[in-house]
């Protein structure tokens, strides 16, 4: 029989990030503040342009190169949107992320 909660492997525990231990004295976000505040839209339109950027610049090589270029726009959108999943792991302020939480609007 199992134990009473869940096991951890190693493997399953190599991208958790650091937890502050002053986390829980932190004030919460304003209620003004949108769930996309805190720096999280330029985050957004930085990395959708990135995204596209690199998708169409693919697609026109492959396509002056005789290349199945919608193949290779799909691979490069679903390979450049797994790189942006694992590249953010967690919310502004999380070891990884380029937005300090000190540095949110209001503080």
């Amino acid at each position: 029989m199992a134990g009473p909660g869940p096991t951890l492997t190693r493997a399953s525990s190599t991208r958790t990030p650091a937890i502050d231990p002053h986390t829980m004295r932190n004030s919460p976000r304003p209620h003004e503040e949108s769930v996309l505040g805190a720096g999280l839209w330029p985050r957004i339109l930085f990395m959708g342009s990135f995204v596209a950027t690199v998708a169409l610049v693919v697609g026109v090589w492959a396509r002056e190169t005789g290349r199945p270029w919608q193949s290779m726009i799909f691979l490069v959108l679903g390979a450049t949107q797994l790189g942006v999943a694992l590249g953010f792991p967690g919310s502004p302020g999380q070891p990884g992320q380029p937005i300090p939480a000190g540095r949110r609007r209001g503080h």
